[in-house]
């Protein structure tokens, strides 16, 4: 159902977002874009729903865009990580699906689950 109301004067309306997700996911496609010290970092750092662009993470871990965005984009590819793509590609924020995410401390891609005891912590003190 479409909200044709048009905006308040004076106030723009939203831009539309493109998320991109992978349903269906494929285990050897998965486990290889989790076979990265690099890449386990990053999915550390979003356990718990953090949202990060890939010049965040690059500045994050100190290494260069073109490099940490690619491996983004290869999680992002492989549906480890979904990715709302923003003007331009500096601006796509990736993040793990709420879906993947439905207990503290663990990730379920349904081909494989994915145990961090220390964001389940982090949740259990929060």
């Amino acid at each position: 159902m479409e909200n044709n109301v048009p905006p308040a004067e004076g106030t723009k309306p939203p831009a539309p977002v493109a998320v991109l997700l992978v349903t269906n996911l494929n285990p050897v496609t998965v486990f290889g874009a989790l076979n990265s010290e690099f890449r386990w970092a990053v999915l550390q750092m979003m356990a718990q729903g953090q949202r990060y662009t890939a010049s965040e993470v690059a500045a994050s871990f100190r290494r260069q865009f073109d490099a940490v965005s690619k491996q983004m984009r290869l999680m992002r590819d492989a549906g480890v990580i979904g990715g709302e793509v923003g003007e331009d590609r500096r601006e796509t924020v990736y993040f793990i699906p709420a879906v993947f995410r439905m207990t503290p401390g663990l990730i379920d891609y349904g081909v494989c689950q994915v145990r961090l005891p220390d964001a389940k912590k982090a949740v259990a003190g929060s």
